[in-house]
């Protein structure tokens, strides 16, 4: 512990930036290990930047290698050029960093923080959207006296969980501004081409040289090697010029051990027709390796999961120990993500695979196209989610799930008990927004015919609160501001507005702030 305390003291534990951008590093960190430029895509970003573009857009096909591009391409940029200001942001290195609320409020942080400006940063989202501009234009003063230019590289933008439209993103760039996307193909690449002029580096499938470079490379590093006809049979399959592809299959070949079976277990693997389908053979490949149930429960789990699970939580869920697990995770850990604490899945591709294999899904289908047995595998998964974190202790981490599962399930009665309890309700209110609460209740008025006033006037008389406490007084007024968010504006509103107003005067006196507040509430 000293020796900790010394290297880590307490006196300079990171803050909220610095552990956000803790995990776009570890993000990156893996994604520089193993790269083979074969477009010459880092000489092409430096060029262009050379010549002063401004808005730099990466395309290419999903698991093509653009975050691993990107990863590169900045860590080289910020070698060369230690007086830029280059911030990377990767929207799957946690749950937050998808959000374009957080995205937008870290660039501001980080011009914050560089220029030493005491502008303070807008806490309302519209209001923090809107300031970007000016933000961006303090950020050009300062490179214009000091030298030197902003980057700001943002990886797989269309990993954005909102605001898909991109209303944000700034149309004009000052000068000394730069921004490289990297995107796939869809509304997010058709909303970048709305803000202007892009210089397009679009990254292509490996050429067959390089295919086997990276193959080889991937052996080399664990002293393995392929027999010839072995590897040219490989390099035939139509989705190996797909990097993912590639590395997946070489990772799963450097792990068996059993060499007269290589061909056969090579041919195995050939038979996949999708990246998904590949994945399907290595969840297959662990299962005989350390037990079918053992993987299918800890799969599904992820799989449901809103964000990933806690290895806490995976334990309690699943009943698996440290012992099941940690082999299990190391035989999958290029598909796993951990983010924030939370594992989930690195890419869709591992995705489809569990739905493929474990629900009986169809990656080809919307869940209306769904079979009846599959579509009730995937309410299974999320009620049974449903009800282990109802069993937790209700705080940060199981309110964000716990109605998210209901939703999923599409049980509507588990979703209307869990928002109209007091724990979850309060919960929700200090955790997740109002924003969150009222989208649940717009779903349940449009599928079950529920009523947020209604509702919350039976709920309010179950959870039986002491009369005339503050902490009453509290709820009630807070109960009552929802109602009000949500445009609710009837005579059980009122009543709450009432009870708040009475009980503050009668604990604070008529001169209290609270007392005020309640009075203006009203």
């Amino acid at each position: 512990w000293n020796v900790l305390d010394k290297e880590y003291p307490e006196s300079e534990a990171p803050d909220e930036f610095d552990r956000q951008t803790n995990k776009h590093n570890a993000y990156a960190v893996p994604r520089r290990r193993l790269f083979i430029d074969g477009g010459g895509y880092i000489k092409k970003l430096d060029k262009a930047l050379g010549s002063n573009e401004k808005k730099l857009l990466i395309k290419g096909q999903s698991g093509g290698g653009k975050s691993a591009l990107m990863a590169n391409w900045a860590s080289s940029w910020r070698a060369q050029h230690p007086k830029d200001y280059l911030l990377e942001h990767y929207t799957a290195s946690s749950p937050d960093a998808s959000r374009s609320e957080n995205l937008v409020r870290r660039l501001i942080e980080f011009i914050k923080r560089t220029t030493s400006s005491a502008d303070e940063i807008a806490t309302d989202q519209d209001k923090l959207f809107a300031s970007l501009p000016v933000w961006l234009s303090i950020a050009s003063s300062y490179a214009e006296k000091r030298g030197g230019r902003w980057i700001f590289a943002l990886d797989a933008l269309n990993g954005l969980q909102d605001i898909s439209d991109l209303r944000w993103f700034p149309t004009f760039l000052p000068q000394h501004i730069h921004i490289v996307v990297s995107t796939l193909a869809g509304e997010v690449e058709e909303a970048l081409e709305q803000k202007g002029r892009w210089r397009t580096i679009k990254v292509k499938p490996l050429s067959t040289n390089n295919r086997l470079q990276l193959m080889q490379s991937i052996l080399q590093n664990f002293n393995k090697t392929l027999p010839k006809e072995l590897e040219r049979k490989i390099l035939k399959h139509p989705l190996v010029s797909n990097p993912l592809f590639l590395k997946t299959l070489a990772e799963e070949l450097r792990t068996f051990g059993v060499h007269k079976e290589l061909a056969d277990r090579i041919d195995y693997y050939l038979t996949s027709k999708t990246l998904d389908d590949l994945f399907e053979g290595v969840l297959d490949r662990v299962e005989d390796d350390f037990g079918e149930k053992e993987v299918k429960d800890a799969m599904v789990g992820i799989w449901g999961s809103r964000y990933g699970l806690a290895e806490t939580e995976l334990f309690g869920f699943t009943g698996l120990v440290p012992a099941t697990w940690a082999p299990i995770y190391h035989a999958l850990e290029e598909a796993f993500l951990d983010s924030a604490g939370l594992i989930t899945f690195a890419h869709d591709f591992m995705r489809i695979a569990v739905s493929d294999r474990y629900l009986e899904g169809n990656n080809t289908l919307p869940d209306e196209g769904q079979s009846a047995k599959a579509l009730q595998l995937r309410r299974d998964a999320h009620v049974k989610l449903a009800k282990w974190f109802e069993s937790q202790l209700i705080d940060e981490r199981t309110v964000e799930e716990i109605p998210y599962q209901w939703l999923m399930a599409e049980d509507w009665k588990g979703l209307k008990a869990c928002l109209t309890s007091f724990d979850i309700f309060y919960a929700m209110q200090k955790y997740r927004g109002e924003a969150e609460l009222l989208y649940y209740w717009l779903v349940l008025e449009e599928e079950a015919g529920a009523n947020i006033e209604d509702d919350y006037e039976v709920a309010w008389k179950e959870w039986k609160l002491k009369k005339d406490t503050d902490d009453t007084a509290e709820t009630a007024q807070s109960l009552g501001n929802f109602l009000s968010y949500s445009g609710r504006y009837g005579e059980f509103n009122l009543e709450l507005q009432r009870q708040a107003l009475k009980i503050r005067e009668k604990v604070h006196g008529p001169e209290h702030p609270s007392t005020a507040t309640s009075l203006n509430n009203l």
